[in-house]
């Protein structure tokens, strides 16, 4: 079974992300901020796909895109953005962070599969 890592969101949030990424099939793992993230990616733990939940400091989600995007070892993973509202200045600096998509709350099954989707095909062409 792939695994969805979910970075940030309040708990509220975070189940119903968990309900969505495990009726798409994945076995879902929270992280509840960003330094435990990137603590868990240093220590070797990798998900098969990340979803970074927009926090109200958008500094901090174009931080972690590009310090994934600098490191080769994690060239591979596909990344999606969560944010709670639509932004269009905001979108365009997360895609030039790196970013494979971005989702906006309130957001169905069918949008996440769609744009994981999609991130798993642009990794495999930048791989």
């Amino acid at each position: 079974m792939s695994s969805l890592w979910f970075v940030g969101g309040d708990n509220d949030l975070r189940q119903e992300l968990s309900q969505i990424g495990t009726g798409l099939g994945y076995q879902v793992h929270f992280c509840v901020d960003y330094q435990v993230f990137q603590r868990k990616l240093l220590s070797g733990e990798c998900p098969d796909a990340l979803i970074l939940v927009s926090p109200i400091y958008t500094q901090t989600i174009l931080k972690n895109l590009e310090y994934i995007r600098q490191r080769k070892i994690w060239h591979f993973l596909p990344v999606l953005v969560l944010l709670p509202e639509f932004s269009p200045e905001l979108i365009d600096r997360i895609w030039e962070s790196g970013a494979d998509g971005c989702l906006v709350l309130p957001i169905s099954s069918d949008e996440v599969a769609a744009a994981l989707s999609k991130a798993f095909q642009r990794r495999k062409i930048f791989s």
